[in-house]
């Protein structure tokens, strides 16, 4: 179950980039780019399936999906590393579109009504990882762990 503080929290994200294009000038769709969100969310799952072992993602499953009853201890821990795992995927996966798109903008400085879209991608790159980090992977990194050591206190 969410609490109230992490509903809050929540609501004050997603309420602070909806006004902030609007603080600054810029139309909201500027925070919006499809390929960015796909390379950084594809490039967190690649990392994920090829970091971690395929016997633990049933039991990822088993926590995420099913009773407390049918995961068991191992499950906990595998679930909660995968997903500290992934965390760690979507930084790093910001940071490298962001030296990709930064290579993108020193091969044509000729141009520079090009810049400034290329700026703003190679932007975007490290906010979405970051917000997929700490806004979603790593929370529920540890409310898997929370919810382990609830029912182990049980």
């Amino acid at each position: 179950m969410i609490s109230i503080a992490r509903c809050l929290g929540l609501v004050t994200v997603v309420a602070l980039l909806l006004g902030m294009p609007a603080v600054v000038g810029a139309e909201f769709g500027s925070l919006l780019d499809i390929p960015t969100f796909v390379f950084i969310g594809l490039g967190t799952l690649a990392i994920v399936l090829i970091g971690s072992e395929p016997s633990g993602w049933g039991g990822t499953c088993r926590v995420l999906f099913y009773s407390q009853a049918a995961a068991g201890e191992s499950d906990y821990h595998l679930a909660a590393s995968q997903f500290r795992l992934a965390s760690r995927g979507a930084i790093a996966c910001s940071v490298l579109y962001f030296l990709l798109e930064a290579m993108a903008i020193l091969s044509d400085m000729s141009d520079p009504a090009k810049i400034g879209p290329i700026i703003r991608l190679c932007l975007l790159g490290p906010l979405y990882g970051l917000a997929l980090s700490e806004l979603l992977l790593h929370p529920m990194a540890v409310a898997i762990e929370t919810k382990w050591k609830r029912t182990k206190a049980l």
